[in-house]
């Protein structure tokens, strides 16, 4: 705080004080807002944790979904070459019924129940 004259001692002891002054504001003013960062710096990291509870918690959903879709598809592939079979056994059916067709009453039988099967079975 130098001046370009010399003050008097009262002068330049009031300038001290008032420059104290300002640095102690300055210096509450600095705390409070690092008690701030501080906080928002928890908050955040607390809510980063939350976060990747959750992205843990999801990735542990979708694999079990995963593993649900994939045992579905299996079981679907297998219903579908199961269906493929029992549609070629009664395509196989059908044809011998053809064959005895009129020659004893059980291929008659069995061709008109082939051949009357409710919609989506033939």
């Amino acid at each position: 705080m130098s001046a370009a004259f010399p003050l008097p001692e009262s002068d330049r002891i009031e300038q001290l004080e008032t420059t104290i002054a300002r640095e102690v504001r300055q210096i509450d003013d600095l705390q409070r807002e690092l008690v701030a960062a501080k906080t928002q710096r928890d908050k955040t990291r607390d809510l980063l944790e939350v976060k990747e509870r959750q992205a843990l918690a999801h990735a542990g959903e979708n694999a079990t979904l995963k593993r649900e879709l994939d045992d579905t598809l299996k079981e679907n592939a297998r219903v579908k070459a199961d269906l493929t079979r029992c549609l070629r056994l009664l395509g196989q059916g059908l044809d011998l019924a053809d064959t005895w067709r009129g020659t004893c009453e059980w291929a008659d039988a069995v061709h008109t129940a082939l051949t009357h099967l409710p919609e989506g079975h033939h």
